[in-house]
């Protein structure tokens, strides 16, 4: 049993299904998804050539669909509303897959939260930097009083330094993830590939 902790998977899920595949072709073999501790467990075996893909589906059962299970798809695991699919036929032989749709909803929702953090961490800067300036500039002496809670306010700093470079990190990325499934999507659309959707869901 081999785990990889990877802490930002579902931030590129693409990016994710092209490691799980070239995991399989080294003889490692998705067994399990913890999403909470963003580990992924494998399991050593002959080497394939496998496709993956990744769903988020509030909705998902303990089975796939009918359209999905005809094309070849088999569920991996499943962790929450997260979940993943094989399937062992040539990339150019599948017409169907799942859809992204629970994921772009997801990402979105997601950007929002960061959004509001980044715009208020910003905020509380600049009022900090305004009030720093406007004492810098004046005649007043500036007197610095030595404490231990220095420390303290040096880590709370440093704290929120590494949250608005993981914020601004996390909108960038997400977003052009969301732009590549919107347009993968699009284009799944205008070639006219069969995709999984609520008709055959609802069947």
């Amino acid at each position: 049993m081999k785990k990889v902790f990877r802490p930002f998977w579902s931030y590129d899920v693409k990016n994710t299904e092209a490691w799980l595949s070239d995991m399989a072709k080294k003889g490692y073999f998705l067994v399990g998804l913890n999403r909470w501790t963003r580990c992924f467990s494998f399991r050593k075996d002959e080497s394939k050539n496998i496709t993956y893909r990744i769903g988020y589906d509030k909705m998902q059962g303990p089975s796939l669909s009918n359209t999905l299970i005809g094309e070849g798809w088999e569920k991996v695991v499943q962790s929450g509303n997260w979940y993943v699919i094989s399937n062992e036929k040539p990339l150019l032989q599948i017409k169907s897959s799942s859809v992204r749709e629970g994921i772009i909803k997801r990402n979105r929702m997601i950007m929002y939260v960061f959004s509001g953090i980044l715009i208020y961490l910003t905020t509380i800067a600049i009022f900090n930097l305004s009030i720093m300036g406007f004492i810098w500039f004046q005649d007043t002496p500036i007197e610095v009083v030595e404490s231990p809670m220095w420390i303290l306010t040096y880590f709370l700093l440093g704290w929120a330094v590494a949250i608005f470079v993981l914020t601004i990190y996390s909108i960038l990325k997400i977003n052009k993830t969301n732009k590549n499934l919107v347009s993968e999507k699009s284009n799944k659309i205008h070639g006219k590939s069969h995709i999984e959707g609520r008709l055959s869901k609802e069947k």
